[in-house]
């Protein structure tokens, strides 16, 4: 089986029939490998440019997430597709977009929602730093967000 990596399909043959590209060969990934269904972990909230903001997985990367693969992550109930970058496999283990159904990026809402902050700010604002926890809901495919108890303005 083939992969299309921009339409994020399976797909027959060695192009994508819908946009044309090169497929590549389908990502078979153990689930023992690569964290199990009902794990959680902790993340915290990275400052980006511009006060933007996004999901520091950090040492949790190679753990739960796979090169190729864009999860998909529930804010709120709300599926949105995460984007991952090149860089977040070299130093900078983020995800700091989050496309909802729209195509319009729903994780910068989600945080200001919730009035997260990342370390430096929450710390100022409320002594400790704000934590997410992501559940696996599919390995590497699919994970629930939820604002850890204490953090934010719950």
């Amino acid at each position: 089986m083939k992969y299309c990596k921009k339409c994020d399909v399976d797909v027959e043959g060695p192009f994508c029939p819908k946009c044309k590209s090169l497929t590549t060969t389908k990502i078979i990934i153990q689930e023992d490998t690569k964290g199990k269904t009902g794990d959680t972990f902790e993340c915290t909230i990275w400052p980006g440019p511009n006060n933007s903001k996004g999901i520091r997985v950090g040492a949790n990367r190679d753990r739960y997430f796979v090169k190729g693969i864009s999860p998909t992550l529930y804010l709120d109930d709300i599926s949105c597709k995460a984007k991952i970058t090149e860089g977040f496999w070299n130093k900078c283990p983020e995800i700091r977009i989050a496309l909802d159904e729209n195509g319009n990026d729903f994780l910068e809402k989600w945080m200001q929602k919730y009035g997260l902050q990342p370390k430096n700010v929450a710390e100022k604002l409320r002594g400790k730093a704000d934590v997410i926890i992501m559940t696996v809901i599919e390995p590497t495919r699919v994970f629930k967000v939820t604002v850890a108890e204490g953090s934010g303005r719950q």
